[in-house]
């Protein structure tokens, strides 16, 4: 141990867990991105499927009443956060917007809530649960 150390009353285990808690923010933080980049996968995959139920699949033709129409920018709230999304747009064949059902669901709450979140981290099982602070009770 230096002297300086000794004499800013600074130990060695004070800096491991220190250490450790700078660490443990990283983790904690990459496990985030990671967590929210898999749920956007998702959400843009179910977007998809639901493209392909309103317009048939792609390149061929259909008798559905709708077209695909590109994609346009739009948000959700994702792990506490609003990330960008790329939107699949569906357009009937008298040219007004059709919602995705997805996209109506998911764009007035987070799917992954904090708690869930947290839950999914320390490997807790969360089907089942009846609300936040619920606990489940065997019998």
């Amino acid at each position: 141990m230096k002297d300086t150390d000794k004499k800013q009353g600074i130990s060695q285990e004070a800096r491991a867990l220190a250490l450790v808690a700078n660490v443990a923010a990283v983790v904690r933080e990459g496990l985030h991105e990671l967590v929210v980049r898999s749920g956007l996968g998702v959400v843009g995959a179910m977007l998809e499927a639901d493209r392909e139920a309103l317009c048939g699949p792609r390149y061929e033709h259909s008798e559905h009443g709708a077209h695909r129409a590109g994609h346009v920018r739009g948000e959700l709230a994702m792990g506490g956060r609003r990330v960008e999304v790329k939107r699949p747009r569906v357009r009937s064949i008298q040219g007004r917007e059709v919602p995705l059902p997805t996209w109506q669901h998911f764009a007035g709450l987070d799917p992954l809530g904090e708690h869930a979140y947290e839950q999914m981290l320390v490997g807790v099982a969360t089907r089942g649960t009846r609300g936040r602070w619920s606990r489940s009770v065997r019998a």
